[in-house]
């Protein structure tokens, strides 16, 4: 298996410094004209589906609609308020049994490579 050639091997830390910034900050301005393009588009797709040209094929898919089950909390309480008081009590009763048997851990935090230009 050949080993991949990375095109910076062997730059002066200079040189390396200047081509990461100069990336960075390409990358965002190019991800700030992908969020204006996109948005441009949606506005002029309007609610079309489809809208394709000459060199390109164009699908704006929408996520199906999906149930999502969710406790009705105000039911239970006006169908039968006290079981509702109950379940309250046994909530509290949870949360405190949590406070007593939870522990605080420290994780380490991550290193981040910021590079920033000096002003000249």
């Amino acid at each position: 298996m050949a080993k991949k050639v990375n095109k910076l091997s062997g730059k002066k830390l200079d040189e390396l410094y200047e081509a990461y910034d100069v990336a960075r900050r390409e990358a965002k301005e190019a991800e700030a004209t992908k969020k204006d393009a996109a948005e441009e588009i949606r506005t002029q797709l309007g609610d079309i589906e489809e809208a394709s040209t000459p060199n390109y094929i164009v699908t704006y898919g929408y996520d199906k609609d999906r149930e999502v089950t969710v406790f009705d909390e105000e039911k239970f309480a006006a169908k039968d308020p006290k079981k509702y008081a109950s379940y309250q009590q046994h909530l509290a009763d949870a949360e405190r049994l949590a406070k007593l048997y939870t522990k605080t851990t420290t994780e380490k935090g991550a290193r981040k490579l910021i590079v920033t230009a000096k002003a000249e």
